[in-house]
C-alpha cells in the first residue's frame, strides 16, 4: 500500500498531488472524475434531488468508462503483464458506480459515507496501485508524453 494512502487518517475523496502517477493524459482523467465525484457530492449534500444525482452519477459512470477503454486500449499496445488484473479492477470500479447509479434510480439516496467509501476505498486505492505501475509501464514504452492516451 503507498504510503500517501496508508498515513491518510481521512478519506481521499477529492484529487490531490499525492495520487499523480506521472502521466498527464492519465492524471487528467483522474482529475475530471473526481470532479464529477464532487458534483454528486454537492447534489448528495445540498437537496439531495434523486434526479440531479442520478444525472451526475450517469456522467461519472460514462467518464470513468471511456477513461478506462482509453487504459485498456494502452494496455493492449503496450502488452502490459498485468492487464487482466487491471481490467478486473475496471470491472469493480463500474459495478460500484453502477450500483450507486440504480440506488438512485430506485429511489434510494446516495449518502456522503457511499461516496467516500467509493472514492476512497475504489477509486485512490486503484490509482495508487494499478494505475501508478501501468504508469511506469507507459513511460517506460512510450517515454515521449505525446504519445500516451491520444
Amino acid at each position: 500500500m503507498s504510503a500517501a494512502l496508508a498515513s491518510s487518517r481521512r478519506p481521499i475523496n477529492s484529487w490531490k498531488s499525492t495520487l499523480s502517477v506521472g502521466n498527464e493524459n492519465i492524471d487528467n482523467d483522474h482529475r475530471y472524475l473526481f470532479y464529477l465525484a464532487a458534483k454528486v457530492r454537492a447534489e448528495v449534500l445540498g437537496a439531495n434531488n434523486p434526479n440531479a444525482v442520478r444525472f451526475v452519477l450517469d456522467a461519472l459512470l460514462t467518464d470513468a468508462q471511456e477513461h478506462f477503454q482509453r487504459e485498456e486500449a494502452l494496455m493492449k499496445e503496450i502488452r502490459y503483464a498485468d492487464q487482466d488484473e487491471h481490467v478486473m479492477e475496471h470491472r469493480l470500479l463500474t459495478y460500484h458506480l453502477r450500483k450507486l447509479y440504480y440506488r438512485s434510480a430506485g429511489g434510494d439516496r446516495v449518502t456522503n459515507e457511499d461516496l467516500d467509501i467509493f472514492l476512497d476505498r475504489w477509486m485512490a486505492r486503484h490509482i495508487l496501485t494499478a494505475d501508478l505501475d501501468l504508469a511506469k509501464s507507459i513511460h517506460e514504452a512510450h517515454p515521449h508524453p505525446a504519445q500516451m492516451l491520444a
